[in-house]
């Protein structure tokens, strides 16, 4: 991997916080829904269809808005494409993951796409793109991340 373009404080500690939900993701698909867990795997099922579903539904109908409100970029009718394209994906994802899949199995595939779309998605692009880092904008998803970890974790 090339050193980060993006190197200061906030940059770093917005990686961070998604790159610490993405190790904690995986060490729960590493290790499974617990039976001695504090909470139940179907509360971390519920925020994970919850949150693909809302970004799926967004990138499925509005992905130029979506785009533009988290980065610095022009868009094309090529990033609508893919947006959309993507959106789909993300909510088939959720409907087999919510309906289909059993809740350790559901939790199970639930922590392994947090941890790929943590490191891909945001710790990246805070790393190596041009992210609006604000509170209206990519922020959020690095916090989204980490809430997701923990939240995984207290259902290990």
């Amino acid at each position: 991997m090339f050193a980060p373009k993006n190197t200061s404080t906030l940059d770093y500690a917005l990686a961070a916080c998604s790159a610490i939900g993405a190790a904690l993701t995986g060490y729960c698909a590493y290790e499974g829904a617990g039976v001695f867990s504090k909470l139940d795997a179907s509360v971390y099922v519920n925020f994970v269809a919850i949150t693909f579903g809302l970004y799926g539904l967004g990138f499925l109908l509005a992905p130029i808005v979506l785009i533009d409100m988290n980065f610095k970029c022009s868009t094309d009718r090529y990033h609508e494409f893919l947006g959309r394209f993507t959106g789909f994906l993300m909510l088939l994802h959720v409907y087999v993951f919510y309906y289909v899949l059993n809740t350790a199995t559901a939790y199970k595939i639930g922590a392994i796409a947090s941890t790929g779309c943590a490191l891909l998605g945001p710790t990246y692009a805070a790393l190596y793109l041009d992210p609006k880092q604000t509170p209206m904008g990519h922020m959020p998803a690095h916090f989204l991340f980490l809430i997701g970890g923990i939240l995984a974790l207290l259902c290990a």
